[in-house]
């Protein structure tokens, strides 16, 4: 990652190129203000999701609101964008963008369309990014030993830390709402896909499922008590949800199709996912309640690949 020599001269140059991209740690460019919470709080905005589609061309990061309207394009450039992630305050929404010529590298842009901040710039990828509940750390996957393992950077610092050194994949890491443990799944243990829970500085790391199925891709209930994951037997992929403490596990959808990247809404009442909807084979932004067997609803309609939501945080 690249670092400027001293605070003042970031500063500077984030005013002098304030719509640029910079390679910059966020907090210096304004991204992340200890204001960002009572100015998010004193707005009043509709419930938000921001996902990834290809409905421009590209592979770009869209958002709208939950019942469908207000779709904007947030990033419209030739990247391939994907996997996004909000800020805590709701400002922001963090990324990973691939040139096809440098690998996969992650980027911070205002939720308003605003500039963008490079947060790292290294010839392998990096990837799965998940903003911390306190907004001082990005979890992200990154194959730079030549093996996906979860990292951490810290907004503040630049530094970056190693969470998991498994021989295995471990992959989508996911911050419990207090901010004490991250979820992810790993391949460790025989090859089949679990999940995982270890403390937030990669310790204590546990086991969570132990089925013939694989177990992937989990999402926290706002009170940190469950999370929801998709399970796939053979070809079928359905949406589960485990208690963390118990490890007893119930199944949420039943409906056929294909389901992936499941996420809590921050009110506790819907999951949101991505997969096919009954008649369709392209994927779309799906909603099901997360606390009874109800219908599947459809939050996008394009002909075009809508996938891998994320809910604003603070949608209430």
């Amino acid at each position: 990652m690249r670092r400027s020599s001293s605070r003042t001269a970031r500063l500077a140059v984030a005013v002098a190129v304030a719509a640029a991209a910079l390679t910059v740690p966020l907090a210096d460019v304004g991204l992340v203000a200890a204001n960002d919470e009572a100015s998010a709080g004193r707005r009043t905005r509709s419930c938000q999701l921001a996902f990834r589609s290809d409905r421009s061309g590209a592979m770009d990061i869209w958002v709208l609101d939950r019942d469908g309207d207000r779709l904007r394009n947030l990033t419209a450039d030739d990247n391939f964008d994907t996997q996004p992630s909000w800020s805590p305050s709701g400002n922001e929404i963090v990324f990973s963008t691939d040139t096809d010529t440098t690998g996969a590298d992650l980027v911070a842009v205002r939720a308003n369309g605003g500039r963008r901040v490079q947060l790292t710039d290294n010839s392998s990828n990096e990837f799965q990014p998940a903003w911390s509940p306190n907004r001082n750390q990005i979890a992200f996957v990154s194959d730079r030993t030549g093996n996906e393992d979860i990292y951490v950077l810290d907004l503040r610092s630049d530094g970056q830390r190693q969470l998991t050194d498994s021989i295995a994949q471990d992959s989508f890491p996911q911050w419990s709402p207090d901010g004490r443990y991250v979820s992810f799944f790993s391949r460790r243990d025989g090859g089949n896909a679990e999940l995982y829970v270890m403390n937030a500085d990669g310790s204590a790391q546990r086991r969570l499922t132990e089925t013939a199925a694989s177990e992937f891709i989990s999402t926290w209930s706002p009170d940190g008590r469950q999370l929801a994951y998709v399970r796939q037997d053979e070809a079928e992929q359905q949406i589960w949800v485990i208690d963390v403490s118990t490890t007893m596990a119930r199944q949420l959808t039943f409906q056929p199709g294909t389901k992936q990247k499941p996420d809590w809404s921050p009110d506790g009442r819907l999951i949101a996912f991505h997969g096919t909807a009954a008649g369709t084979s392209d994927n779309e932004i799906l909603t099901v309640d997360a606390d009874v067997m109800g219908p599947v609803q459809r939050i996008t309609t394009s002909p075009a690949n809508d996938s891998q939501p994320d809910w604003n945080p603070r949608c209430r």
